[in-house]
């Protein structure tokens, strides 16, 4: 497989202002990375920065990481005849060099691969990385929910992927511009259309916050809600029952609450905190 035919998409903005040369420099060095092997679609998420090498879209306002992705996406449908897509951040929160790690990946599984191809970096696999108590519960959370509907993803959420066209073509048909939230909705629409879904092990991975966000918790729930049609129809209301028990909580702020996966046929239970700066901290027990 030739280089030629992956594209690299990178999603840039929601930033603050102070933070604009640290985040441009970032920018600038991703790009050149990828360009050494790839055309690089960069889509300027409301920042109105120019003079940029790759800026293909520009949206007057910030929109969100959910439709710049999406925005990037239907630019290369339309535009080039890419085979793949590897869709990378453009904060260096993970090492761009990765790159390789899917082009000899991508490499092995062309020849057998689902039509439908999914690889996400694992942000957790670094040596030096800590996985904080709280993390890992948000991670065994995250597992059990793709583990019902079919797919084994401990790291949903990581900006660093690849996934095949066909696969883009769905994402852009199914998935909704809510937020960051296109990331694991990215997942449940592969999950739902029984894609080949992996994590690849990534070399370096910022360390990750020990909570995080109500609003973004909210977003990671609605990638599941927005296709209860769907699950239900692969016999899981239960999984959909769960899912609005949280979402239904996280609307209300409630500072304590718990979610029992007994429906799911699993022993853990999930304990939600609510913290001062409106974020939620968690840990998971069994019984």
């Amino acid at each position: 497989m030739k280089h030629s035919s992956v594209i690299c998409l990178v999603p840039f903005g929601g930033f603050r202002k102070e933070d604009q040369k640290t985040k441009i420099k970032a920018l600038e060095e991703t790009i050149e990375i990828f360009r050494k092997d790839m055309e690089v679609v960069v889509v300027d998420d409301g920042t109105h920065i120019s003079n940029i090498p790759g800026i293909v879209i520009q949206h007057p306002t910030n929109l969100g990481q959910s439709a710049a992705i999406l925005s990037g996406l239907r630019y290369i449908l339309e535009k080039t005849d890419a085979k793949y897509i590897i869709q990378c951040d453009g904060d260096k929160d993970q090492d761009p060099r990765d790159y390789k790690r899917f082009i000899e990946l991508l490499r092995k599984k062309s020849k057998s691969a689902k039509r439908l191809l999914l690889i996400i970096g694992d942000r957790y696999t670094p040596k030096e990385f800590k996985i904080s108590q709280y993390r890992q519960s948000i991670l065994d959370l995250q597992q059990i929910l793709f583990e019902t509907l079919g797919s084994n993803v401990r790291d949903s959420v990581s900006g660093f992927r690849a996934y095949s066209r066909d696969l883009a073509k769905l994402f852009v048909d199914h998935c909704q511009p809510l937020g960051w939230s296109v990331n694991p909705e990215q997942v449940v629409v592969a999950s739902l259309a029984n894609a080949q879904i992996e994590n690849m092990p990534l070399s370096y991975s910022r360390p990750r916050d020990t909570y995080t966000n109500a609003s973004k918790l909210e977003d990671c729930v609605k990638a599941f809600l927005n296709h209860i049609a769907e699950i239900k129809e692969k016999g899981l209301s239960s999984l959909v029952n769960i899912l609005t028990q949280v979402a239904t909580n996280l609307k209300k702020r409630v500072p304590v609450f718990s979610i029992n996966l007994e429906s799911l046929g699993r022993k853990e239970k999930i304990e939600f905190q609510l913290l001062e700066n409106d974020a939620y901290t968690a840990y998971s027990t069994k019984h």
